[in-house]
């Protein structure tokens, strides 16, 4: 079971995992102060829900918590280290996703131009004013008003003049 708990730990922390266990809690009802503690199985939990659906309270469900103790939770040491090395190694993926898609951008460009390729070579020229917010694509979308006569199936007024 220690296994699974350090593989479900690096899957979430990666190389920030010695950043937050063990922790040192204060004195609680049989435990002396001072005592280091891991993540559990269920604070584990806990972190992977709150990551995935940002509710706290769901989250707390979801790891087998009372809902009522979610705000409790959060403000643990342990779990807000957890939470915060998730949050900052999730910024340096997504700022290396863009940084990525503009080298690609660059080589298209290149490679355009090397095989002589005008179509290609604009796609590319495109893309790249897309990624630095240059160019926003923009939509028209206008609602035309209609209407739809079913045969058989009258108005009001119709079924009216044929009673009279």
């Amino acid at each position: 079971m220690a296994d699974d708990e350090d593989k479900l730990l690096d899957e979430l922390l990666g190389d920030e995992k010695e950043a937050v266990a063990p922790i040192v809690m204060p004195a609680k009802k049989g435990r002396p102060a001072g005592t280091p503690i891991d993540l559990s199985p269920k604070h584990l939990k806990f972190i992977e829900a709150y990551v995935a659906t940002s509710n706290m309270k769901m989250a707390a469900t979801i790891a087998g918590f009372s809902p009522t103790n979610a705000s409790h939770l959060i403000k643990q040491p342990a779990i807000k280290k957890a939470l915060d090395a998730i949050r900052e190694k999730s910024l340096i993926v997504s700022s290396w996703n863009l940084e990525k898609a503009m080298i690609e951008a660059d080589q298209g460009i290149a490679f355009a131009r090397e095989t002589g390729n005008a179509n290609a070579f604009a796609k590319f020229s495109e893309l790249k004013a897309k990624y630095n917010g240059l160019l926003i694509d923009r939509m028209d979308v206008r609602q035309a008003n209609f209407e739809i006569n079913v045969l058989g199936l009258g108005t009001k007024e119709d079924d009216t003049d044929q009673d009279g």
